[in-house]
């Protein structure tokens, strides 16, 4: 039997078709706009909510689908104010379309995990924040990422003189540089306290400062890695299609350590 959750996600799937298309047909603006991006973000944290409102549950899938409607939160703030993100809809919502309809399919190989977390850990305070600042964090690098790899096209298509249509929706280097940039250094601090916040949370379980586990280790190289771009980008002047590789190597750290290390523990060594 089809369970609720199952078909609640294909509905979630099915809202980032309609502004997907928009996206690469029209500029990001007007009420239609609007009206499109806000119906997959609304469907998205409901079905988060369904997950979550009344037990919290930490496995793959969810933890898919909690990374998508973050993502596309933080996504849709900074759109209201920013106009450059706004242009990068071409590429975030497909690739959080691709991400729903990864997360789709393995729910409907692995099912919807019916175990809750122990009432203990939900009261942890610094689990809370860790929790909180992991997810966050995830969300702001991708978000980087996306501002990344469309600098990264961008460039491409000026040294390779093939500009078309769907690389002139793309903001300009200039100005996808600079959201890069912020995004990172968001990402830098909320990537830090998560760090601290995990520390704090080993040391009130086992009394033990840290465990040098693979979330840790790909955590904390991701961090020196964003800390020593950032420095190199103030510095020395890095930027374009180099930083933008540098960054995407980020990404792929803290994938491996966040949603990564869930589908070790819960798929590989689960089945």
């Amino acid at each position: 039997m089809i369970e609720l959750s199952h078909i609640l996600s294909v509905v979630t799937l099915a809202s980032f078709l309609p502004i997907c298309v928009f996206a690469l047909r029209k500029q990001p603006r007007g009420f239609i706009y609007w009206l499109l991006l806000l119906s997959p973000l609304v469907v998205s944290i409901a079905f988060c909510l369904h997950r979550t409102i009344n037990s919290w549950h930490s496995d793959f899938v969810t933890s898919l689908w909690i990374s998508i409607a973050t993502a596309l939160t933080l996504f849709t703030i900074i759109s209201v104010r920013s106009i450059d993100m706004r242009r990068m809809t071409v590429l975030f919502l497909p690739y959080m379309a691709l991400f729903a309809a990864s997360a789709i399919l393995w729910s409907f190989l692995l099912g919807f995990d019916s175990s809750e977390a122990s009432g203990d850990q939900i009261k942890s305070l610094w689990l809370l924040v860790h929790i909180i600042s992991s997810v966050l964090t995830y969300a702001l690098i991708t978000l980087a990422a996306t501002a990344a790899l469309a600098v990264y096209i961008r460039e491409w298509a000026l040294k390779a003189k093939r500009t078309s249509d769907f690389t002139d929706l793309l903001p300009s280097m200039a100005d996808g540089e600079r959201l890069q940039v912020r995004l990172m250094i968001v990402s830098e601090v909320i990537l830090g306290a998560g760090l601290l916040s995990g520390v704090a949370t080993q040391f009130m379980l086992n009394g033990g400062w840290f465990s040098l586990d693979h979330k840790i280790l790909l955590s904390f190289s991701a961090f020196i890695l964003l800390g020593l771009l950032l420095f190199a980008h103030f510095k020395t002047g890095v930027r374009g299609q180099k930083a933008a590789r540098i960054l995407l190597l980020c990404y792929l750290l803290v994938t491996m350590g966040f949603p990564g290390l869930k589908f070790v523990t819960d798929v590989l060594i689960g089945m």
